[in-house]
C-alpha cells in the first residue's frame, strides 16, 4: 500500500500551487486526487468558450442555489471546476483579488498576518504580469497576468456612462484603489485560458516524487484515535486506500 507525507484531496487553483510547492522538496512524497479529468478539453483553453462551461457536469460539479423567492423562484448556477486546475479551468479568467479591506477585517478579527499589506507580498510572488510593474504587481511569477485590450465600443460606452454617474474610472482593479469601474486583467496568454494547472503542475508532472490520479471522488478519510491516516477513494467503480505519514490537505469544492 502506497504511503504519502503530504496527500492533496482537490486539484484546484490551491491544490495545485501546493502539489507544485510540496513536491519541490524531494523527500515529500506529494498525492494530488482530482474528482474531475485531465485540463485537456478544447473548451477549456479557448476564452470564446467559458460560457459553455458554466453548466457542463463532466468538467464542473452542476451546483445550484435553492429557489429564489425574488427572481420568481428561479434556480442560479453557481458554477465549480471539476478538473485540473478546478475552477480556474472554468471560470471567466479574470485576475482579481479579493478587496484589501476584507484583508485588513480578517486581521482585525484577529487572523494575525492576514492583512492585506502582509498578503500582498505573497500575491505579488506569484504573479507575472505582463503590463504592470509597481509595487501592487509582480513580474516573474507563475501566474500569467495580461491586461485585456480588446474592447467593443459598446463597453467603451459602457465606462463612459457609469463615469459620467460619478463612478470613477480605474486602470488597475489590483492597484491602489481597487473600486471603480475599468478593464479587467485576465489569465490568457498567447489567447488561451492560463489556469492554476497551467501555472503551477503543466511543467512539473514529470516529478518523480509527485503522483497526480484524475477521476477519483475521495470517499473516507482514515481516522484512527484522532489522527488522520489515510485516505479512501473510488476510481473506476474500484475502492482504493492510500496512507500519510505527513498531513492530508482538504480543498475539494463540495
Amino acid at each position: 500500500m502506497n504511503k504519502f507525507k503530504y496527500i492533496i484531496i482537490g486539484a484546484g487553483s490551491a491544490g495545485c500551487a501546493l502539489a507544485n510547492r510540496l513536491s519541490k522538496d524531494k523527500d515529500n512524497q506529494v498525492l494530488l486526487i482530482e474528482a474531475g479529468p485531465k485540463d485537456n478539453s478544447a473548451k477549456i483553453k479557448m476564452p470564446l468558450s467559458a460560457s459553455s462551461l458554466f453548466k457542463d457536469k463532466k468538467l464542473g460539479w452542476g451546483y445550484e442555489s435553492i429557489k429564489q423567492s425574488n427572481l420568481n423562484n428561479r434556480y442560479i448556477n453557481s458554477p465549480r471546476g471539476k478538473t485540473l486546475g478546478g475552477s480556474s479551468s472554468t471560470n471567466g479568467m479574470v485576475y482579481i483579488r479579493g478587496q484589501a479591506e476584507d484583508y485588513n477585517k480578517f486581521a482585525q478579527d484577529g487572523c494575525i498576518g492576514w492583512s492585506f499589506n502582509d498578503l500582498l507580498p505573497y500575491f505579488r510572488s506569484i504573479e507575472n504580469n505582463q503590463t504592470i510593474t509597481d509595487q501592487y504587481h509582480g513580474n516573474f511569477g507563475d501566474v500569467w497576468v495580461d491586461t485585456f485590450n480588446y474592447s467593443l465600443p459598446i463597453s467603451k460606452k459602457f465606462i463612459n456612462a457609469v463615469n459620467e454617474k460619478g463612478i470613477k474610472k480605474t486602470y488597475d482593479f489590483n492597484g491602489s484603489d481597487q473600486e471603480g469601474v475599468g478593464y479587467y486583467q485576465v489569465n490568457i496568454k498567447d489567447g488561451r485560458r492560463f489556469s492554476s494547472a497551467d501555472a503551477f503542475l503543466k511543467d512539473i508532472k514529470t516529478r518523480k516524487n509527485l503522483k497526480i490520479i484524475n477521476n477519483a471522488i475521495t470517499s473516507k478519510i482514515i481516522i484512527k484515535n484522532n489522527q488522520a491516516l489515510g485516505v479512501e477513494f473510488e476510481r473506476k467503480n474500484k475502492i482504493s486506500t492510500v496512507l500519510c505519514n505527513g498531513e492530508i490537505i482538504l480543498l475539494q469544492e463540495q
